[in-house]
């Protein structure tokens, strides 16, 4: 294992973090000294530190700062331990706040959804009372409260949360009866700034964002084309509400559905640039589908979906450039063979442009995708040279 001079700076950089906000007054000696470990020269002390860490989970949420340094350490081992040992620790604060949230907020959460007004006033005003303590329980305020047809409710959810989270309520607020859409997209954007701190914000701009998409069905997926109108920003409403809440189903059903459907169901506005250039609109949905809190495997489906609905035609060439990142994407997934096999097979038989590529991607399957040899078989004789080659190639990795 080779000390870099990119170690030396790694190395440095953690010292400091130590030294300053990473270790606080309140954190325990041992994981104190477990955080200064992390900055050691040698790779050896810093790989066992963060193990150590990661076996103290909550205990180490100190630590996290430190470890998320670390998980660009110049040694490999210590790179990955530190990554393991950030989302142990990550995993167990947030199930243990969560347990507190549940014993001390969760009566008066579930209260907030009765359709006594009286039980649900009744918890407003306790909310209200725990002031920033209450902040957990934020996004039932917001949509049992402030977006409640009855106006006594709307009226004492609104002077509750004011009180609770004022900065969050002031964005809140804005999304919720400014009538200037500019005004309306730069608060959604500035409550994205805040990310996880403005989960109370999801309702606002789930509705927002769904007037800005039009129709919706039953289960809360878009199915009409967004609206193609100035200002109209559903790309918007999107990201920010995955930043903000990428653990919440009814965002992960959104993006999973249009990572899964045709391209006129996409956003019409480009998201975010990336480096010189913006992303496609397909691009961008499947980078947000990435910042999603879900398995591979639930990826695996909208993907091989999105390939077969992705149009054919080339304009511009984004066609065959989103297909290729669809390929490209469905070959990095962390699945069983077994699971990717029949998505590929699927893609390979519905595509007519991309063969090649899917093919490459079948090849690296091995052994496990020997059930595809007939269909290779038949194309190495295909009339495209391309797929000729790669399914000769294919043929020969299987074997």
């Amino acid at each position: 294992m080779l000390k870099t001079l990119t170690g030396v700076v790694l190395t440095l950089s953690l010292g400091l973090l130590a030294d300053s906000h990473s270790v606080s007054a309140a954190a325990p000696p041992e994981v104190e000294a477990l955080i200064k470990q992390l900055s050691d020269k040698d790779e050896t002390v810093r790989l066992k530190a963060a193990k150590e860490l990661g076996k103290l989970k909550e205990k180490a949420k100190d630590a996290i700062p430190a470890l998320k340094v670390a998980t660009t350490d110049s040694d490999e081992d210590v790179r990955e331990v530190a990554k393991k040992a950030l989302a142990a620790v990550k995993a167990a604060t947030e199930k243990l706040e969560a347990a507190k949230v549940d014993v001390k907020l969760g009566p008066i959460m579930q209260d907030m959804r009765s359709k006594d007004i009286k039980v649900r006033l009744s918890a407003i005003a306790k909310l209200e009372e725990l002031g920033a303590d209450a902040k957990p329980a934020g996004a039932e305020l917001v949509e049992f409260g402030m977006m409640s047809p009855n106006a006594t409710v709307k009226e004492a959810a609104n002077a509750a949360f004011e009180k609770i989270d004022p900065l969050v309520y002031k964005e809140i607020i804005t999304v919720y009866y400014d009538k200037d859409q500019q005004t309306k997209n730069a608060a959604v954007m500035r409550l994205q700034l805040m990310g996880g701190k403005a989960k109370a914000a999801v309702p606002i701009i789930k509705a927002y964002h769904q007037l800005l998409v039009g129709k919706v069905n039953p289960s809360g997926n878009p199915v009409s084309k967004f609206k193609n109108t100035p200002g109209n920003t559903p790309g918007n409403t999107l990201e920010a509400l995955v930043a903000i809440a990428p653990e919440d189903v009814g965002v992960q059903s959104w993006i999973l559905a249009l990572v899964a459907g045709p391209d006129s169901a996409l956003p019409t506005r480009r998201l975010s640039p990336k480096g010189n250039r913006y992303l496609s609109e397909r691009e961008g949905i499947i980078m947000l589908m990435h910042e999603l809190k879900i398995e591979d495997k639930q990826k695996l489906a909208s993907l091989a979906s999105g390939l077969a609905q992705s149009a054919q035609s080339d304009m511009f060439g984004l066609g065959r450039e989103d297909r290729a990142l669809i390929i490209a994407e469905l070959g990095k997934l962390r699945v069983e063979n077994k699971e990717k096999y029949p998505a590929l097979m699927t893609a390979l038989s519905k595509n007519t442009t991309e063969r090649a590529l899917i093919i490459d991607e079948i090849a690296k399957l091995g052994g496990d995708a020997k059930a595809a040899l007939p269909t290779l078989m038949k194309l190495k004789t295909d009339k495209e040279e391309a797929v000729r080659i790669a399914a000769t190639a294919a043929i020969e990795a299987i074997k």
